[in-house]
């Protein structure tokens, strides 16, 4: 673990570059895109994609709004004890 004078080396450092650069003009990301020969942004994404680095996981988004609200195992059971009542019920009435 960084010591404390680790720490204020790492501090007085950042100070120095951060007063050094006041005043200037940032340099933005969307000066850096990369445009291709139609003058469109080149996407990193895209680029992965075509490398093999696709996405491992969905969003959240997605998978929360493909998964249903009730499993069907749940639904499955609820609609065997409903009509198996029924049944049971129809069996009595007319036994």
């Amino acid at each position: 673990m960084p010591g404390a004078k680790h720490i204020n080396a790492k501090n007085n450092q950042f100070l120095e570059k951060t007063r050094s650069n006041a005043g200037k003009a940032r340099v933005r990301a969307a000066d850096l895109v990369e445009t291709d020969e139609n003058g469109e942004p080149v996407r990193r994404r895209r680029a992965g994609l075509e490398k093999g680095r696709g996405i491992v996981k969905p969003p959240v988004s997605e998978r929360v709004s493909k998964k249903p609200a009730v499993s069907s195992t749940t639904l499955y059971l609820i609609c065997f004890v409903v009509i198996g009542g029924v049944f049971f019920e129809l069996l009595r009435l007319f036994l």
